[in-house]
């Protein structure tokens, strides 16, 4: 009986801990990918003006549409 009471509590123990570990790779993922979008925001006027002559895009995937006869 006190066996499987112990089974059941190194269960629940690792149970808990695979879930946080899962949870802060999780959060470190969100963090990741908010800081990569942040820095490719322009910060000033400036930076934005030249960003748009240069034809720098943020969010595009490369692939641009052109317009059909």
């Amino acid at each position: 009986m006190i066996a499987i009471i112990s089974v059941l509590i190194a269960g629940a123990a690792i149970f808990v801990v695979l879930a946080a570990v899962y949870f802060l790779i999780v959060i470190n993922i969100q963090m990741v990918g908010r800081s990569k979008r942040l820095m490719q925001e322009p910060r000033s006027f400036l930076h934005a003006a030249t960003r748009r002559l240069l034809g720098v895009r943020g969010h595009s995937s490369g692939l641009r549409r052109t317009k059909e006869s």
